[in-house]
């Protein structure tokens, strides 16, 4: 399934030049931290340089997944209490993954707007696709 959803997205999306997608929803326990798993993992081994986001900032549920401690990420990010190089962690199939980090109201403010936008731009500069959850 996860396979089918990658080679739709890469259809219908990346080869039509973007190169940023979302899993989001306004209900939670949907399935969204496995599918966005699920997706930036087959992106990975099809060939993508892919990084996957933890954007879940209240309740993080991407690094069980990805087996690894939510520890400096996308919150320390944010306030620029580290560098990418320190948040990001490559996976042993090569998908690059950035945690949620741990919420804190400095985390908050820059987590919409320019700040945000800007850090997934920067971001998104070294991948063919940046999955956010």
């Amino acid at each position: 399934a996860m396979d089918k959803l990658r080679s739709r997205v890469a259809q219908t999306f990346l080869a039509r030049g973007a190169t940023t997608i979302a899993v989001t929803s306004s209900l939670g326990d949907e399935g969204k931290a496995l599918t966005a798993f699920g997706l930036a993992s087959s992106l990975t081994l099809a060939g993508f340089k892919t990084l996957l986001l933890d954007f879940d900032l209240r309740s993080p549920a991407l690094h069980p997944h990805a087996g690894v401690p939510n520890q400096d990420g996308v919150c320390e990010l944010l306030t620029g209490a580290v560098d990418h190089r320190r948040a990001m962690i490559v996976l042993a199939n090569g998908l690059h993954f950035v945690p949620a980090g741990a919420l804190s109201e400095d985390a908050r403010a820059p987590a919409v707007g320019d700040r945000l936008a800007g850090l997934i731009a920067a971001l998104a500069q070294q991948f063919d696709c940046v999955v956010l959850h």
